[in-house]
């Protein structure tokens, strides 16, 4: 099952505003706990737009996926960036990484 976004998404950005204590943002680090391996979609200033729900400028974006990687890194998590291919080819990218990473849960 793929998610859009996570708790730790939630949590970095809670983090970001000093909204809870590192303690506590351990704990449920812990408690909702993922698949080790993350797809992060970067910014692609080329498709790249603003509407009612998506506010942030280009380069915000920019920064939040950088301190989005290092986050899930500092957690423990093993961050994969998807590459900026049509839909098409990202699925496959996905595919393909979840089929390798299964297959090394086979051996």
């Amino acid at each position: 099952m793929f998610y859009d976004r996570g708790v730790l998404d939630a949590l970095y950005m809670l983090d970001v505003v000093s909204a809870l204590s590192r303690t506590s943002i351990a704990n449920y680090v812990r408690e909702f706990e993922y698949n080790r391996q993350v797809f992060l979609l970067p910014p692609w200033e080329e498709i790249y737009c603003t509407d009612s729900e998506r506010d942030q400028t280009f380069e915000e974006a920019v920064a939040v996926f950088e301190g989005m990687k290092r986050w899930y890194t500092l957690w423990g998590y093993q961050a994969v960036e998807v590459p900026r291919v049509d839909v098409a080819r990202r699925c496959e990218f996905i595919l393909d990484t979840v089929h390798q990473a299964f297959g090394r849960l086979q051996r």
